[in-house]
């Protein structure tokens, strides 16, 4: 993955770009950075293009002071960044948080959007104890890893999803830090994920398919309304994998993907 700095709508990203057709808009979850995207964009057809962004507040996104989460900021970043550089519709594929940005920029922008593929993301709002769980989780990180075999040991040596995790920290003189700050991820999830959004999902009109793992976190109750909320989309359970289904199975999301842009070709 090549990157590049592109100002889009006021504010500086970091983004990877491939030029073809179709085209895939890639966004990734919560904390995260677009280089997880990594191991499943090495493997599409050459002739598939791809945009990969660091989202705003996330990796050299944030680096470069993109770090306003105001409501709506991440679905006009990510129609603005169609509309620039003039890819759309494309195939759009959230993980995570990136699927609840997805289905909003689905549903405001859907002449942008030809195939919405939500991975492990839900529809149905958070609630208290799920921001709770997110602080535990960001308290429990060092404030720096000394190196990278230390946040090799936090993040869980056999795990699949930790060379991402480790990629996306920042070298500096003291060691590795977080490129986010914690408190501002939470408030992401406030602005994008208090809100019930059956709505925008019922009013959906392109093809969906939703991607679950084997080992989700997503309730299988939210997954049953969704299907019943949606009932043409297609739903695809990936065995041996947990949330991070890109980095657990790239090789079996890939195919699944290539099988969606066959359809839009």
């Amino acid at each position: 993955m090549e990157w590049e700095r592109l100002r889009v709508g006021g504010d500086d990203f970091n983004v990877a770009v491939r030029s073809g057709a179709p085209t895939l808009l890639f966004l990734h979850g919560l904390a995260g950075h677009a280089g997880e995207w990594g191991p499943v964009v090495e493997l599409l057809p050459a002739d598939v293009g791809y945009v990969c962004p660091d989202l705003r507040a996330h990796g050299r996104t944030w680096e470069l002071g993109t770090r306003d989460v105001s409501a709506g900021q991440f679905t006009d970043d990510a129609v603005s960044l169609i509309e620039q550089l003039n890819v759309g519709p494309v195939v759009v594929v959230g993980q995570s948080m990136g699927g609840i940005v997805a289905t909003l920029m689905a549903h405001g922008r859907p002449d942008l959007v030809s195939h919405l593929v939500l991975v492990e993301a839900g529809i149905g709002p958070m609630v208290e104890s799920d921001f709770a769980a997110l602080k535990h989780w960001f308290d429990s990180w060092p404030a720096i890893f000394a190196d990278e075999s230390e946040a090799i040991e936090f993040f869980g040596v056999t795990q699949s999803s930790t060379p991402a995790w480790v990629q996306g920290l920042a070298s500096t003189s003291a060691g590795l830090e977080r490129r986010f700050d914690a408190d501002t991820m939470i408030e992401t999830m406030r602005l994008l994920a208090t809100d019930n959004r059956w709505s925008e999902w019922a009013d959906l009109a392109m093809p969906v398919t939703i991607v679950t793992a084997s080992n989700s976190m997503i309730d299988a109750e939210e997954i049953a309304q969704m299907r019943e909320t949606q009932p043409s989309a297609d739903l695809v359970v990936i065995e041996d994998c947990s949330h991070d289904v890109h980095l657990d199975q790239p090789v079996v999301l890939t195919k699944l993907l290539a099988r969606v842009l066959d359809l839009h070709r």
